[in-house]
């Protein structure tokens, strides 16, 4: 009984967090996309803060930053679904509906996002590797641990979804 207790406790602890940390991701997410797109239609205006150069170099060349900064965009894109697909499912864990399709499509949105970033990454590290061209965001220094977490993910995938259908076949033979 208490063990439960402080289960449901430190779930509840990291649904909070992992709330925070979505709200943190999407705004940082919005400044950056709402910078590029008023740098691109406003211009380089001196009076202007250009919000989007925080994530970029200023100093290189248009293209160069364009391309980076939707990369960079993507990336922040792909982040800020697998902080929310964590908080859905910490949601989910709280209040003990675990094994459900529910839980299976989070997981799976948290995979594909998961794979999205290790691609957008590798740009990234691509970009690095021979522009030298660096983001704030990354320029590929995590892509292996990203990598391992994809893999990780896909495995808790594979692991619900056996156990939804194990479920479901248990449902059905009672």
């Amino acid at each position: 009984m208490m063990n439960q207790k402080y289960e449901s406790w430190f779930i509840q602890l990291l649904s909070i967090g992992s709330l925070l940390a979505f709200i943190v991701q999407a705004l940082l997410t919005a400044i950056v996309a709402f910078g590029t797109l008023a740098t691109l239609i406003i211009g380089n205006n001196p009076n202007f803060p250009l919000i989007a150069k925080l994530a970029v170099r200023a100093h290189s060349a248009f293209t160069e930053s364009l391309v980076t900064i939707l990369i960079v965009i993507g990336v922040l894109i792909f982040r800020t679904i697998i902080i929310f697909a964590l908080y859905k499912l910490l949601r989910q864990f709280h209040t003990n509906d675990i094994f459900n399709d529910r839980n299976l499509s989070y997981i799976r949105w948290c995979s594909y996002s998961f794979g999205g970033l290790v691609i957008f990454d590798g740009m990234l590290a691509l970009i690095w590797k021979f522009l030298h061209f660096e983001a704030a965001v990354s320029y590929g220094q995590s892509l292996f641990a990203e990598i391992l977490a994809w893999f990780t993910i896909y495995v808790i995938y594979i692991i619900f979804k056996r156990g939804l259908a194990l479920k479901k076949e248990n449902e059905d033979f009672v």
